[in-house]
């Protein structure tokens, strides 16, 4: 699971920089061909894992956390997206 903004452009956050880097950028590309447009926040996109150990990686916008967005709404995104995760078909160990 990897939280990214809106526009899935991985070469924002920490975490989506170093998946970026790690898979290549055919998982950057994937992410543009599956939402051309974007995604509202909450939802999720899935793309294959490509280089990474994993076989898929769950791509949902959430909010920055700035001041503007606190822990509950942040928590509540969160939330959201692994009860749309949870509607696909895989192990999730935590």
């Amino acid at each position: 699971m990897n939280t990214t903004g809106k526009d899935l452009k991985l070469s924002s956050g920490a975490v989506s920089k170093l998946i970026l880097s790690t898979a290549g950028q055919q998982i950057q590309a994937e992410c543009q061909q599956l939402a051309p447009d974007g995604i509202q926040l909450g939802n999720v996109v899935e793309t294959s894992g490509y280089k990474l150990p994993c076989s898929k990686v769950y791509h949902g916008a959430c909010k920055n956390w700035d001041n503007d967005s606190g822990p509950c709404e942040t928590v509540s995104g969160f939330h959201s997206m692994f009860g749309v995760v949870n509607t696909f078909s895989f192990n999730m160990f935590v």
